[in-house]
């Protein structure tokens, strides 16, 4: 209940998710694929600022070896909602547990075999961006990638002068 919307850079809420992983870029050899944004959103920045870091998280922890990974960030924005992509080359999410990655403490098979996962992280995120009046979606093939996009819509009701 402690939110404060208002209209913020998104591209400083990317950059302090990636600065709190920067170590774990280098030290894990992950290629960041970022394109800078210009766009204002509509949310609160701790809450936002959280879901990224979880989304990020989990693109560390289930990072492929062996091959050239990376996490690519990006924006695309048109006349009625703002896209923020997070993609990843990591190991992917099995075609039967992607329905429920969002439930309350589903780990799934990667969770069991690859982690310490507890099932919360992404529950949260889905909750807080519903709360936010945002969606998060995750599109994903088991061995190839991952991509979460969180929607951000667009109101001119809702913007301060």
């Amino acid at each position: 209940s402690d939110f404060v919307i208002k209209e913020y850079n998104l591209d400083d809420i990317i950059r302090q998710a990636i600065h709190r992983y920067a170590p774990q870029f280098i030290r894990r050899k992950l290629r960041l694929v970022y394109e800078p944004t210009e766009v204002k959103v509509l949310t609160d920045e701790k809450w936002l600022l959280f879901i990224l870091n979880q989304i990020i998280n989990n693109s560390i922890k289930y990072k492929r070896d062996n091959i050239d990974s990376y996490i690519k960030i990006k924006t695309y924005e048109n006349t009625n909602s703002v896209k923020l992509f997070v993609e990843d080359n990591g190991i992917g999410i099995p075609k039967n547990d992607l329905g429920q990655v969002f439930n309350k403490c589903f780990t799934g098979e990667n969770g069991r075999e690859k982690s310490k996962s507890t099932g919360m992280g992404l529950y949260i995120a889905k909750k807080l961006c519903v709360k936010l009046g945002h969606r998060i979606e995750i599109e994903s093939e088991a061995g190839s990638f991952t991509r979460v996009v969180i929607t951000f819509g667009k109101n001119d009701f809702c913007k301060m002068d």
